[in-house]
């Protein structure tokens, strides 16, 4: 089951072919060529932020990808009724610097 609408996920490859137009351009590199780029990219911060010793990687200007550990936790099987115990888990997420994102609303407001 996905979480993101159909909409939202249209959005998005939108949003990244953009992403991809506007690299290449600064980059004066090939659309195909920014694509691989990232796509190296990706790979290294996913290898990065499983690594046990890394809790943080701080992309300057922009923000950061933050993994932590979440604990077991409990909740109610929506078959059953009963109460099940998840696992701890590993979680990730990005918090961008307070000052990219005012000014990202800036933008987006004018």
């Amino acid at each position: 089951m996905s979480v993101l609408s159909e909409k939202t996920k249209r959005e998005g490859k939108k949003g990244f072919e953009k992403f991809l137009e506007i690299y290449a351009s600064k980059t004066k590199i090939s659309e195909e060529k920014a694509r691989e780029n990232t796509a190296f990219f990706i790979e290294a911060l996913k290898e990065t932020l499983v690594n046990k010793d890394i809790n943080i990687i701080s992309l300057t200007g922009l923000g950061n990808f933050i993994s932590y550990d979440r604990g077991e936790t409990r909740g109610r099987s929506f078959l059953t009724g009963e109460i099940v115990t998840y696992p701890k888990r590993k979680n990730f997420k990005f918090n961008f610097l307070r000052t990219t994102k005012e000014n990202l609303i800036k933008i987006k407001e004018n």
